[in-house]
């Protein structure tokens, strides 16, 4: 049963003269602004609100029942049919606490400093309960929410942060509210009133409660919401079932969150979202951000589409395949190494391809590279027809960094030379090819000044050497980076190090990448997914 249905709801902030604010406006000059939302909630389900801070989250849920201050709203907010967006002060006070129920996330700066909780409470309970009830309800209220009855005579400045947030949430269900909304509720607790207070959320949900709940916490989430709204810039860009979204993200954003969540990456190197939002009123607004972005995603506004069982605000309907390898087949006199291999590789993806040496890993990645024309099957990038070996050639492409560098760089070149060799092949423009030399030397961490570009291959450590290889991929802006046990032969330090640059460099370029290696450990740490090669056949591992 529905509860609440917003639709089209926009917010503009003013400016503290109290003139609003235009949409057009600089991001510095604005406050978060909500555009386009619509959204329904419904009884007897949790519906978690997340999103980096500054999204708009709580604009949304204080939009409900117009608790904001300086802003103008537009739309509709239908409440039992009445569009709380039309409704005056007076009116939607009726709705307030004994329909609609907040918990605010500064909760020790929600209630009045100078009134003892007692008597804050029973200024909630008086509007449905006589006043010879109230004491008693009052002390069922806190036990209920774990906290003892003697707080009734303490001031909010008493109170911890935890207890602050307890009270707060004993008034939200006083009047027994229909929809209750919690503003980051476990945010001020310890582990132990967390769970206390997430227990008591799910048995309101149980018991028919409509329960909104912006939060930060995604592990909470994927263990108690049934619907998540993930959030950017003002707008909704991925809603749907909470565990699969978690799951399998299919907005970059969303991705992006959950992979930079240590709670659900307990064992896992955490990734960041590359780049910082900027406002723009044309456009997807996760434009300077995004990793598959087209150059139309800069003028084109994306529509909140349905796509599979979820809906995702995004011109090109999600995330998509970068790559596909399709029944691939291999032998070597006569005797088959891989048998009808099939791997799909998205956007920004990290995985791994593990398994004992001699399984045909480095085949399978010499096939997808282009280096390697003699096999059954096809590989597809993006869905053109280009093979891969036109892919290892072109920029925006596929390349690869060999387990020994030596064996695709000629030792007897400069660094310059080893790594401007692509840029002169394709005809890049000699000015051009300097700055993109001294660039990628730059994002591998070496010097770019003349002397190291004069400097032989040959003269170079182990460690160095490596980091040329990775550059002289680097310069022709792969979409696709795939390494070849490029660890397997160096120190625990030296692999730590060249691991850590290759994750910086992946999120600062935006690119995807596959590990070929037969450390699972390794795979585990960075990996988005994993598969294992044996006996000719790959398959993803959980």
């Amino acid at each position: 049963m529905k509860i609440i249905e917003i639709k089209n709801l926009q917010v503009e902030y003013k400016n503290s003269n109290g003139i609003k604010n235009s949409l057009s406006s600089c991001s510095q000059q604005l406050r978060p602004v909500l555009k386009n939302i619509d959204l329904d909630f419904y009884k007897g389900e949790i519906t978690c609100i997340v999103g980096e801070s500054g999204c708009g989250k709580t604009t949304l849920i204080k939009s409900i029942t117009n608790i904001l201050e300086d802003a103008s709203i537009n739309g509709n907010i239908y409440y039992n049919k009445n569009d709380l967006a039309k409704m005056d002060n007076k009116e939607l006070n009726k709705l307030r606490w004994s329909d609609i129920a907040y918990v605010f996330q500064n909760s020790k700066g929600s209630l009045n400093p100078r009134t003892k909780l007692k008597k804050q409470l029973e200024d909630v309970l008086i509007r449905k309960y006589a006043k010879k009830e109230i004491k008693s309800k009052s002390i069922e209220l806190l036990e209920k929410v774990g906290l003892d009855s003697d707080c009734l005579e303490l001031y909010p400045n008493e109170l911890s942060g935890g207890m602050a947030q307890k009270f707060c949430i004993a008034m939200a269900i006083s009047l027994e509210a229909n929809t209750i909304i919690f503003d980051e509720p476990t945010s001020s607790l310890d582990s132990e009133s967390r769970d206390y207070i997430l227990k008591l959320i799910k048995d309101l949900k149980l018991s028919g409660k409509t329960i909104i709940l912006v939060t930060h916490d995604l592990k909470l989430v994927k263990d108690y919401a049934d619907k998540i709204v993930v959030m950017y810039g003002g707008r909704i860009v991925e809603i749907g079932d909470a565990k699969n979204i978690i799951d399998n993200p299919k907005h970059m954003y969303t991705k992006g969150l959950i992979n930079s969540c240590v709670d659900l990456n307990p064992y896992k190197e955490l990734s960041i979202i590359p780049g910082i939002y900027e406002f723009s009123n044309e456009g997807c607004s996760f434009y300077n951000r995004c990793t598959q972005r087209l150059s139309y995603c800069k003028e084109k506004n994306p529509i909140l589409n349905k796509y599979e069982d979820r809906n995702v605000y995004c011109n090109r309907g999600g995330i998509k395949k970068l790559l596909q390898a399709k029944s691939i087949s291999k032998s070597f006199r006569k005797k088959e190494v891989l048998d009808n291999c099939n791997l799909d590789i998205y956007f920004s993806d990290i995985i791994s391809i593990v398994g004992k040496s001699g399984e045909g890993k480095s085949t399978l990645a010499n096939i997808i590279s282009g280096l390697d024309e003699n096999y059954n099957g096809e590989v597809l990038l993006e869905d053109t027809n280009k093979t891969p070996r036109d892919m290892m050639k072109e920029f925006g492409g596929v390349q690869i960094i060999m387990q020994n560098p030596y064996d695709c760089i000629n030792d007897s070149f400069t660094v310059y030379e080893a790594i401007s060799e692509p840029l002169v092949i394709n005809n890049i423009n000699k000015n051009d090819i300097l700055n993109d030399v001294k660039q990628y030397l730059d994002v591998v961490s070496l010097n770019n000044n003349e002397e190291f570009l004069n400097t032989k291959v040959s003269s170079l450590s182990g460690g160095q050497i490596q980091r040329v290889s990775i550059a002289r991929a680097l310069v022709m802006k792969p979409k696709l980076l795939i390494a070849d046990e490029i660890t397997s032969m160096m120190d625990a330090s030296s692999k730590a190090n060249i691991i850590k640059y290759l994750k910086d460099i992946q999120q600062r370029v935006g690119l995807s990448m596959i590990f070929v290696t037969h450390d699972i450990a390794l795979a585990k740490r960075i990996s988005d997914k994993i598969f294992l090669l044996k006996d000719k056949k790959i398959k993803a591992l959980v």
